[in-house]
């Protein structure tokens, strides 16, 4: 049953303990040559990203790509 009123989602930041509202998505540009997105790292708010993002890029470091498989550098991208 549905009370007709538009469903509102609101990301939070996926810093431990912070529950803000999500302003950036950090990810990184990911290939496996055939496709192509953005990997996703996480959601941050404007307090937690740089935390976030070297967590990420860290993390991004300690990956073992596949044969023809590029990732690109992990950056912070404001949210819509």
């Amino acid at each position: 049953m549905t009370s007709g009123a538009p469903f509102h989602y609101v990301p939070t930041c996926r810093a431990q303990g912070c529950n803000a509202p999500a302003r950036y998505r950090i990810a990184a540009p990911w290939s496996d040559g055939t496709s192509s997105e953005l990997k996703n790292y996480g959601l941050a708010c404007e307090n937690c990203r740089d935390l976030l993002l070297a967590d990420a890029r860290a993390r991004r470091a300690r990956l073992k790509l596949a044969e023809g498989e590029i990732v690109g550098e992990v950056q912070a991208f404001p949210m819509a």
